[in-house]
């Protein structure tokens, strides 16, 4: 009876032994999961930040896009401020005789000898004083 009991012992430790092991097997197992959950974890962080950054930029191009309008916009308003009030720019120009001979002046070509006369410069003087 002795022995059956040892026997019956030895039975229970071999199936404890044996749900031992597939016990560790089963925690390896789930420390692979866990690693492989922790990885997964990971990579979805990253690709949060990645996305977060590409919204970043994207603010930071539609501001500049913005600042640019804003900037022209005001540029285009201080060119309106600013502008000729009368539509008869055309007839100012072509009134103001003095423009037409400054362009005549530029075009003639002074040869050395020119210059240094003084009839030159008193010339000069008419034309500028005018």
């Amino acid at each position: 009876m002795i022995t059956n009991g040892n026997d019956m012992l030895e039975e229970e430790l071999r199936g404890r032994k044996i749900q031992r092991r597939t016990a560790f097997a089963d925690l390896e197992e789930l420390y692979l999961e866990v690693e492989d959950l922790e990885q997964d974890r990971d990579e979805n962080c990253t690709m949060e930040t990645l996305q977060y950054e590409k919204f970043r930029r994207l603010e930071l191009v539609r501001a500049d896009e913005r600042k640019e309008t804003a900037r022209s916009r005001h540029e285009h308003q201080t060119r309106l401020r600013w502008q000729i009030k009368t539509t008869r720019a055309k007839v100012i120009k072509k009134g103001r005789k003095d423009l037409a001979r400054a362009a005549k002046a530029a075009q003639h070509e002074l040869s050395v000898e020119e210059c240094s006369t003084i009839s030159y410069k008193v010339r000069r003087l008419c034309v500028v004083g005018l």
